[in-house]
């Protein structure tokens, strides 16, 4: 949908639009630079939509809503890390000059490129989350082995003592 979207809105954009998007990038960028993450979450929300809301195609407008309601918990854990904010609000700077240059299938392909590639950000961090989580229950698993290890060896040690 994004793809769309700036699909639709690079032949009709106005200066006013684009003001607007660059605006929002520079404060991605501030954000990006002092690793703040919710600030750069909420403005990424804002930037695409303004994109949306400038089509004025009301029907992608509720079915990107929609979407970004489901997505919400995803979608944040694929900005995560500092490195993966600059390269999305790179991504972000292409699309606002693919809709400058009013070309339509430019538009769409780096705006497809950058859900594409938000996604594999996403992906990765939940797989890193999921490696550090099986870290954390290998680690838990461990102190428990070990915990029951002392008391299998505590009991075995009283009752040579009673003996």
């Amino acid at each position: 949908l994004t793809g769309l979207a700036g699909s639709l809105l690079a032949p009709v954009s106005t200066s006013g639009h684009v003001a607007q998007l660059e605006r929002l990038l520079d404060d991605m960028d501030r954000a990006a630079t002092d690793a703040d993450f919710a600030a750069f979450y909420l403005l990424n929300i804002d930037f695409h939509d303004v994109i949306v809301d400038a089509t004025g195609n009301s029907r992608l407008i509720k079915m990107y809503r929609d979407l970004v309601k489901a997505f919400r918990l995803f979608r944040t854990h694929g900005l995560v890390a500092q490195d993966a904010l600059m390269a999305s609000n790179s991504e972000h700077r292409a699309i606002v000059e693919a809709i400058k240059s009013g070309d339509c299938r430019a538009c769409y392909d780096v705006s497809f490129h950058h859900v594409a590639n938000g996604k594999q950000r996403m992906l990765i961090a939940l797989d890193k989350l999921t490696a550090e989580g099986a870290a954390e229950v290998g680690q838990e698993n461990v102190v428990r082995v070990n915990r029951r290890n002392q008391a299998v060896a505590a009991r075995d040690a009283f009752r040579k003592t009673k003996k």
